[in-house]
């Protein structure tokens, strides 16, 4: 089943052609000023060039032979040259009941099912889970079902937070209550019980009081911190009690997350990748990336928009380590491999990745517009005004020496817009033109020239 903006393509596309143009700027996009209009097609002003006309008058042609079709409510052409669409409840009704009668309401199935792993949940051990939990783990499921529904084959990880000092607390104040546990007795060689040395009641109540007291009673904390740091380096009997807590942890959660309906298909935490860090940060200090600064270990990052983040912050109880992800993304293209041979029989998924693919991205270079002083631009939309290109007019008739034909005629601007709009509606023709760049680099140089132009200067 075609989607409602191939629809409205094919026919504004015909348009086009019945009007003398070339369907190929019958593109169609969702509107960015949904309170206008639905849709739009912008391809009146690319053909501008082409054809030597004003927009405006190109994207008249085209709507002129499309405003009895029974797909529009509303088809019409603004200035500079938009066309501006609303769909009629007819077509809505046609595509309804067209869904209604097909299988899978008419989604066809990825042509390429891919591998996906969603990561989301985020519940903390021996700690209930709260409000804030719903909003992960309901957007988690909702994207792991459509994925799934779509074909793909989607893997769920919970993201345990198993490592941390909430742990700690709760072995302290074990340790308050019942001090003659084996767990606490550094002498013991013996196996450890299987039994859990709390009920479920007493389990329910430690972690409230224990994090209430330690806000109170430094000792306290600095006790806490403490059991967390010998859980975590495997002194025996804190990891045995780690492990007990996680594990009724677990028990708890699912059954929370039964309730909602909500399904793990991996129950990972922060504890399985604690043998990797010993390994990143000399690999950090190794390569100079890290330097020492009044005892912690320092990364410099840089945090470009558009790419992944230079670092990465993973919090084990008191300590944190700032990581390079050359290490972690060479572990992410292992993993990715792993799941590609375990799960997929297609050769060209996207788990199907190397690590060269994936080392620490650089951040894109966006040059300076000073580079471009000597030259003259539309003082709106910013275009070259090249020799041979068609100015704007005055009130007069005569050229105007600081605007282009699609921005100004006859002394007065083509379109009311602001600044971000006008950003909005060039950019992808600066990319366009430009190979290469993205509509964002195209964004964020014309966010640093745009001000500098008469229509937009404060």
């Amino acid at each position: 089943m075609k989607k409602l903006t191939e629809q409205l393509e094919e026919i504004v596309k015909a348009g086009f052609e019945r009007a003398g143009y070339d369907k190929k700027y019958g593109f169609i996009s969702i509107s960015n000023r949904p309170d206008l209009c639905q849709y739009q097609c912008n391809g009146a002003m690319a053909a501008a060039k082409e054809y030597h006309k004003a927009p405006i008058q190109i994207a008249g042609d085209v709507v002129e032979g499309l405003r009895e079709n029974s797909a529009f409510e509303k088809i019409e052409a603004v200035n500079p040259g938009f066309i501006n669409i609303t769909v009629s409840g007819e077509l809505l009704r046609q595509a309804g009941v067209q869904m209604m009668t097909q299988e899978r309401f008419g989604l066809e199935r990825l042509a390429e099912p891919r591998s996906v792993v969603i990561d989301y949940g985020g519940p903390n051990v021996a700690k209930p889970l709260h409000v804030g939990h719903l909003r992960s783990a309901i957007i988690g499921e909702s994207i792991k079902r459509i994925c799934r529904y779509a074909g793909d084959e989607c893997i769920g990880d919970v993201h345990l937070g198993d490592w941390g000092t909430p742990i700690g607390l709760v072995i302290t104040e074990l340790q308050e209550r019942k001090p003659d546990l084996v767990y606490f007795d550094e002498n013991y060689q013996g196996e450890y019980p299987r039994e859990l040395p709390f009920t479920e009641e007493e389990f329910a109540e430690i972690y409230p009081f224990a994090s209430a007291r330690s806000k109170e009673e430094p000792e306290y904390k600095a006790r806490a911190l403490e059991a967390t740091l010998k859980f975590q380096r495997g002194v025996r009997g804190y990891r045995a009690l780690w492990k007990h807590i996680v594990d009724v942890s677990k028990v708890d959660l699912k059954k929370n997350y039964d309730s909602l309906n909500v399904e793990f298909d991996l129950w990972k935490g922060e504890s399985d990748v604690n043998d990797l860090i010993p390994e990143m940060v000399a690999g950090m200090k190794d390569n100079g990336y890290a330097y020492i600064s009044d005892g912690a270990l320092v990364v410099e990052t840089v945090l470009p928009e558009d790419q992944w983040l230079y670092g990465y912050l993973l919090s084990f109880g008191t300590g944190v380590e700032v990581l390079s992800p050359a290490l972690l993304r060479r572990r992410l293209a292992a993993l990715g491999r792993e799941i590609y041979f375990a799960h997929s029989s297609e050769p060209d998924t996207p788990c199907q990745v190397s690590g060269g693919m994936l080392e620490p991205s650089k951040p894109k270079e966006v040059p300076a517009m000073e580079q471009y002083k000597d030259m003259t631009f539309c003082q709106s939309c910013g275009m070259p005004l090249a020799p041979g290109t068609a100015h704007g007019t005055e009130a007069d008739g005569s050229a105007s020496p600081d605007y282009c034909s699609y921005c100004y005629q006859d002394g007065r601007f083509a379109g009311e817009m602001t600044m971000d709009e006008m950003i909005d509606f060039c950019a992808p023709m600066m990319a366009q033109g430009n190979p290469g760049m993205t509509e964002d680099q195209a964004k964020v140089q014309m966010r640093q020239f745009f001000p500098m132009l008469k229509r937009w200067k404060r």
